[in-house]
């Protein structure tokens, strides 16, 4: 059984993002396009190109600058996630080629920024990890 997902991780442009950023909500949209051609007047189909995107919502304070800045759309850079912790056979996402595209935030009057992350990943790794 799942835990209250307290552990999940996941870094980026030499940030790392945890228990401390309050990661809530996030998940990893991974699909392809099909390509439809025609053969001897049949369709026929072949798998396209591989899209994959992670998205999560977190809380920051306002004195994590450096990590806010991490995730300027446009950057980007290597990408490691740990949905339910970094443990060993746990799952852990890689991706060599990462970009943000969108981060939505919000300030409230008490100095917590909130934010909503966008990030599409190339040559993704879907596998358990094997170092914690």
């Amino acid at each position: 059984m799942a835990d209250t997902g307290k552990n999940a991780s996941f870094s980026f442009g030499g940030q790392v993002y945890d228990e401390d950023d309050c990661l809530q909500s996030g998940g990893l949209n991974d699909s392809i396009n099909e390509v439809i051609y025609q053969c001897g007047g049949m369709d026929k189909a072949a798998p396209g190109t591989r899209s994959v995107t992670f998205t999560v919502s977190m809380a920051l304070a306002a004195d994590d600058t450096a990590k806010i800045a991490a995730l300027t759309p446009g950057t980007t850079g290597a990408f490691e996630a740990h949905p339910a912790g970094d443990e060993v056979g746990y799952q852990e996402v890689t991706a060599t080629d990462a970009l943000v595209t969108a981060f939505n935030r919000s300030w409230s009057a008490n100095g917590i920024i909130t934010g909503d992350v966008t990030i599409r990943l190339n040559d993704v790794t879907l596998a358990a990890a094997t170092t914690a």
